[in-house]
């Protein structure tokens, strides 16, 4: 494979390539990220004490004892500050000397050889096992892409992130001879104001759901809630207060909405639905997540069914139990519907492998 030919447009600003070797570049100036690494460990006691000390301890201290030993108290804390500051800059930049700057990866041998340059010394193996590549979201907009080798020796990360496509650069490195990828998505929590929540279209757009469903599906999959009354309403008296909902949740929850993990969900909810005497009224807004149009049928029909019971109660709802099930380890969805299905012998054990099965939840729960 000609590895120099074969790197997207998209890659080439991380990704290099020489003499079929790839070179995946995560720090392309060393002098860039300490600069900023020290700026940053300088500014952080003055970013964390800094507005304790102006708004509560220098006041306080002119009050009781005046404004000159105010002055001096000033001088006395700024200096513990900046004392403070330069021992991070020194324990910071040296915390980071095991991170690589680059790695470079010889395709072909099974598993594929690796060298790993850090930011103090290289090291070099021929047992990578596998390559994480970590898509970072924060408030619904891209926060860099992480790269994690797991080797024979160790996990070794990038000492910066690299703003690349995450799925192209994972499809691609897939596609070289001896490399294992993993690609997953992570959302960075911010904890952001009521202000910045998301309102109920914001969420349907993402969720690719009516708007009036949203509600109902954020309850059920533990999203948090909150109401708020925007500022510039409540000053032309309007208090009407509208309903958000908490971005991190609503990331985290896309994320996880697979064919699987959403079939485990409706599993558990249609079960819970037999054994509990509540049932949704009209049609239920969860089966706005579920895509398979054939699947939601089935759920559908098992519900009504659970409303108004009769003889084909039993095979309408196991049937749409053992479809759901199916469709969570991704085997064959049976054709034949009730009533001639009966349930058949692997019927129980599929319910409760498919039960165990992971669902969306936010990582609050975790």
């Amino acid at each position: 494979m000609d590895v120099s030919s074969a790197v997207p447009e998209q890659l080439r600003p991380a990704v290099t390539t020489s003499s079929g070797t790839v070179r995946l570049v995560f720090v392309p100036r060393v002098t860039r990220l300490l600069t900023k690494t020290w700026a940053g460990s300088l500014a952080i006691p003055f970013a964390v004490a800094g507005p304790l000390l102006v708004a509560v301890v220098l006041p306080l201290v002119a009050v009781v004892f005046g404004w000159a030993a105010m002055g001096h108290t000033a001088l006395v804390l700024g200096g513990v500050l900046a004392a403070l500051g330069l021992v991070l800059s020194v324990v910071l930049p040296w915390s980071l000397r095991s991170d690589a700057r680059w790695v470079e990866l010889t395709p072909g041998p099974d598993p594929a050889r690796v060298l790993v340059k850090r930011l103090s010394g290289a090291t070099r193996t021929s047992d990578l096992r596998s390559i994480a590549v970590i898509d970072h979201v924060k408030l619904a907009e891209p926060a860099g892409v992480e790269l994690e080798l797991r080797t024979a020796d160790g996990t070794v990360r990038g000492a910066e992130r690299i703003d690349v496509d995450a799925r192209a650069l994972a499809d691609w490195l897939g596609s070289l001879p001896g490399v294992q990828v993993e690609h997953r998505k992570v959302v960075d929590r911010v904890n952001p104001t009521r202000d910045r929540w998301w309102r109920s279209p914001q969420v349907a757009a993402v969720w690719n759901v009516p708007a009036d469903a949203v509600p109902v599906i954020a309850d059920e999959l533990g999203v948090r809630c909150d109401t708020f009354v925007p500022r510039a309403a409540a000053r032309n008296g309007n208090v009407r207060a509208i309903a958000v909902y908490d971005p991190d949740d609503v990331q985290e929850i896309t994320g996880q909405l697979t064919a699987g993990t959403v079939a485990a969900f409706m599993l558990r909810r249609l079960t819970s639905f037999t054994l509990e005497a509540r049932l949704p009224t009209g049609d239920d807004p969860l089966l706005h997540l579920v895509r398979d149009t054939e699947l939601a049928e089935r759920y559908r029909t098992a519900l009504h069914h659970l409303r108004d019971p009769g003889p084909e109660t039993h095979p309408a709802v196991t049937f749409a139990q053992y479809s759901l099930g199916q469709a969570v380890h991704g085997g064959p969805i049976p054709a034949a519907g009730p009533p001639r299905w009966t349930p058949p012998p692997d019927f129980e054990a599929v319910l409760a492998t498919a039960m165990a099965g992971p669902f969306p939840r936010p990582t609050r729960y975790a």
